[in-house]
């Protein structure tokens, strides 16, 4: 398989283009759970990892909604990187004001909701989870959690 992180790739194809809805290729990998694809993307030096789709997600919020483990760590691994541009925003909130950390404690996706609580021990603070955040209706993610009836979810959400 040829990979996009090679330099000449880098100057010939636009990693970030985006569909009618927004959609780039790094948003379609999290929406299928591609892992592979989605490392391979963010080798790329040109990625942004923050694009948003028309309805203001980003793909840290359709990996948390889809429950893509293995692609929420390889975002929130750009976190470790100096470059504050290359960093994935764990406090993103998409059109109806929720974060991606809403969008996991909704549908239950347990280990998801940890990894994304332990980025409250980062010391930067824009890289830090902020568990109150209100999404249009004024719902934090443990208001999603309870709503929905995750019961570990919401546990998680009252230990922090």
């Amino acid at each position: 398989m040829k990979t996009l992180d090679n330099q000449e790739t880098d100057k010939q194809v636009n990693v970030n283009l985006q569909t009618t809805s927004g959609c780039t290729p790094l948003s379609a990998a999290c929406f299928n759970g591609h892992l592979e694809i989605v490392n391979s993307l963010l080798k790329n030096k040109q990625i942004d990892v923050n694009t948003r789709m028309k309805n203001g997600c980003t793909p840290l919020h359709i990996a948390c909604r889809k429950g893509h483990l293995h692609d929420v760590n390889a975002l929130l691994q750009t976190l470790e990187q100096k470059e504050k541009q290359n960093q994935v925003k764990v406090n993103a909130q998409c059109q109806s004001g929720w974060t991606p950390f809403h969008m996991a404690s909704w549908y239950g996706h347990i280990e998801i909701v940890k990894e994304i609580l332990k980025t409250m021990t980062r010391t930067d603070e824009e890289s830090q989870v902020q568990v109150n955040l209100l999404n249009q209706h004024g719902g934090t993610p443990l208001h999603m959690a309870c709503e929905k009836g995750q019961s570990m979810s919401s546990m998680l959400c009252l230990k922090r």
